[in-house]
């Protein structure tokens, strides 16, 4: 929905997946709401008798938002829909967002600021992993970054300091030590 409704947004995740080596040239969202794609959300928006929580619910209620990613490699083009996407690129999307701000990819979020992602390493190749964080050191931004991960490959002191690691063990009574 971001998409659709922001297209420079879809040129920043654009660019973010064909950084990571994901050969998406273009990413298109069409708002169809009660069966036509005009998107068009004012009267739930105008409705004066709602709040904003029960305004929001009503549009996504009333609204479907189709996804589609146009692939290009040596062998052409190919067009598939947001849910044919594998998982990791479908995670790489969802956290797009403040990871493009991150990266000065956008003005979408304050460039001071803790992103906080639980399972970084969730359905994504180790080697796209580090390709973010090394993206993210290099800025030398004035953000943070904490993540949680199961992949000890990325506790690598060429990629992060020792300080910048963090263990956790659950106890006997299932409280998290951190150390």
């Amino acid at each position: 929905r971001l998409v659709a409704d922001f297209p420079r947004l879809a040129d920043a995740v654009t660019k973010l997946l064909t950084d990571v080596d994901i050969p998406v040239s273009s990413i298109k969202s069409t708002v169809i709401r009660n069966g036509t794609t005009n998107g068009d959300d004012s009267d739930a928006l105008s409705a004066k008798n709602l709040d904003t929580e029960s305004k929001i619910k009503k549009i996504f209620a009333t609204t479907k938002v189709e996804t589609r990613l146009m692939h290009e490699s040596s062998l052409g083009s190919a067009e598939f829909d947001f849910e044919d996407e594998s998982e990791g690129t479908k995670s790489l999307i969802g956290f797009a967002l403040p990871w493009a701000s991150f990266l000065g990819m956008g003005d979408f979020m304050p460039t001071q600021t803790t992103l906080v992602i639980d399972e970084l390493d969730s359905s994504l190749h180790p080697k796209i992993i580090e390709s973010l964080i090394k993206r993210l050191l290099a800025k030398e931004l004035n953000t943070q970054l904490i993540f949680t991960t199961h992949d000890t490959h990325l506790m690598d002191t060429k990629l992060l300091r020792r300080d910048q690691i963090w263990l956790t063990e659950r106890d006997a009574t299932g409280a998290t030590q951190l150390r």
